[in-house]
Parts: C-alpha cells; sequence; structure tokens
C-alpha cells in the first residue's frame, strides 16, 4: 500500500485517482473532513489529521510499503506556515518514516527549490530537501516546474478565463523570463515509473520534471490567445508599479494569488535540465500545444485552433 500526503491538493487529486486506476492501493492523508470526499472514490483508507501529529502519521504508516510526500503550503499571507508545513511536516514525516520501517520515500519538491529562487516557498522546499536528504531513509526528490492541466487546473484555466473576457491582457513584468510549463499528467507518470523501477536505480536522486517545450511568458499567453481564437493586446505592467500595490493586497487577503515573494521571482527564468528523468525514467512529456489542447477539452464550448507548433503564425 502506498500513503499519499497532501492527497487532496491539485496533483495529489489527479496522482491519487490515476494511480488507483492502475491498481495501486492508496491510504491518504486528509488535513480535514470536509475535503474526503474528493478522493474516497479512489482510496482504500483514508486518516484525516495534520502532518505534524506523530501519532496520526504513525497511524498512516502502518503496513506501508512507499510513501509519496506532496503535502506543503504554496500560498499564504501567514508565513510561518511555510515553515510549519512544508519543513517541520516533512521533518516529523521523516522520523515517522523510520520509525516505521519504511523503505522508501518520494518527496515531491519544486523548481523553486533551486538557490536561485528566494521566495519563502522556494526557501522551505530547499530546507525539506536538506532533512529528506540526511534523514536516513531511501528518498527520491523530483522537482516539477509549473504543472497545468487536468482536473482542478487553476492557473492556465484562469488565463483561458481571462482572454476569453477581457480584449486587454496584463503581463506583469517585461515578460521574457522563460518557462517549461509541464501537463499533470507527465509528473503523474514521472511518479509511477518510479514506484516501478528498481528502487535501488533512483535512490538517493534529484529527478527535475518540466515540458518538451521552454517558451517565454510573453509567448506562452500569445499562443494561449491564439489556440482559443482570440487575438489579444498585451499590457506589460513594471514590477516596481506592482510592489506597493502588492504588499497592500497580500495583507487583506489571506490566501493572495499574488505575494511580493512570488513578485520577485516573476522574471526569473523557470526552466529544468531534464535529462537524467528521460534517460533514467524514459520521462517524455508532451508538447506544450498538445497539453494546452488537453486543457482546453475541460472547456467544451472551445474549439481549438489547429496550431501545431508555437511558432507558427
Amino acid at each position: 500500500m502506498i500513503f499519499v500526503t497532501g492527497a487532496t491538493g491539485y496533483l495529489g487529486r489527479n496522482l491519487i485517482k490515476s494511480l488507483a486506476q492502475r491498481g495501486k492501493s492508496i491510504r491518504a492523508l486528509v488535513h480535514s473532513e470536509g475535503k474526503i470526499n474528493c478522493v474516497k472514490e479512489y482510496c482504500t483508507d483514508i486518516i484525516v489529521g495534520d502532518i505534524n501529529d506523530e501519532k496520526i502519521i504513525l497511524q498512516g504508516l502502518k503496513d506501508i510499503e512507499f510513501v509519496i510526500h506532496l503535502a506543503a503550503v504554496i500560498k499564504t499571507s501567514n508565513v510561518a506556515l511555510y515553515d510549519k508545513v512544508n519543513v517541520q511536516g516533512t521533518e516529523n514525516l521523516c522520523k515517522c518514516c523510520i520509525k516505521s520501517n519504511i523503505k522508501s520515500i518520494i518527496y515531491v519538491s519544486s523548481g523553486q527549490a533551486q538557490e536561485n529562487f528566494n521566495s519563502h516557498y522556494g526557501i522551505s522546499k530547499r530546507k525539506a530537501e536538506e532533512i529528506m536528504k540526511n534523514s536516513g531513509l531511501k528518498w527520491t526528490i523530483i522537482r516539477p516546474v509549473l504543472i497545468f492541466g487536468g482536473d482542478g487546473d487553476r492557473d492556465l484555466t484562469r488565463l483561458i478565463q481571462f482572454v476569453r473576457k477581457y480584449s486587454v491582457v496584463p503581463i506583469l513584468g517585461r515578460g521574457n523570463s522563460l518557462i517549461q510549463p509541464i501537463y499533470i499528467t507527465d509528473v503523474i507518470n514521472a511518479i509511477y515509473a518510479m514506484l516501478e523501477f528498481n528502487k535501488n536505480i533512483i535512490e538517493h536522486k534529484i529527478y527535475e520534471l518540466a515540458g518538451k517545450d521552454v517558451i517565454t511568458l510573453t509567448d506562452f499567453i500569445i499562443l494561449t490567445s491564439r489556440l482559443i481564437g482570440r487575438y489579444r493586446f498585451r499590457l506589460h505592467i513594471p514590477i516596481r508599479f506592482l510592489q506597493p500595490l502588492v504588499f497592500i493586497y497580500e495583507r487583506i487577503v489571506n490566501t493572495p494569488l499574488l505575494d511580493s515573494n512570488m513578485l520577485k521571482s516573476i522574471e526569473i527564468d523557470k526552466i529544468a535540465n531534464i535529462d537524467l528523468s528521460v534517460k533514467e525514467l524514459g520521462f517524455n512529456p508532451i508538447s506544450l500545444i498538445e497539453g494546452i489542447r488537453k486543457t482546453l477539452s475541460y472547456h467544451p464550448s472551445i474549439q481549438p485552433n489547429r496550431l501545431k507548433s508555437f511558432t507558427q503564425q
């Protein structure tokens, strides 16, 4: 049986559904009773509780062969939660795994764990990776970059809805930073490959996961607009103009869509070296256009244009 933390999150829901459909037995850690319904159809067992609760985690790890650790805080105005959940939660899980004699653990980190990201989220992920590396467990770390698509996609869906509704699309900053979005099924397939492979091959390694195509943020917006048949005017907003507004906004909203730390990272490239994942996991991500088309299938009222590549005019 596989123990999955962060089971009701965006990646967690999609992962559990896919693993269950492939015959895997899942025990899910769910933070609250109210979120059980979104995963109960695909789980053999569900544990309700906090990642920092040793008693709950030990209960969840009973008779478990493999752990997939997804639980994390990604966006919050309560900075202390990044440390409490992402760092302390990972430390508690690792200690409980040692006590429970767990054989292997996959930690789903983030591309933002790279040294050039200094957001609260990125720093917490780097700290959690160090805890994992020094835990004494047989760990494997994956660093996905900009996951999109599937059930519960928010970022691309918001862009699609915005482009359909408005004639002007704001772009924060210069828009020339590079991104390498990865379709969610490609992340899930990589995790599944890790479960199936000889564990000695992937033990104590970090695998970066990203999409097939590298593109600028501006070109990504242009591509999405073309695929849904909307040709919109783009308005670039300098970061320095946004900083005071975001400073106020993040103190009013509990879970802001944009905060000061995220603003700092907007113009940093979000790309990855996927060579090791390709070589050892058989990783073969789909193209960006195909990923966007799959996402558009969740919007039946939109008939995508037939672009074959994001360089096509």
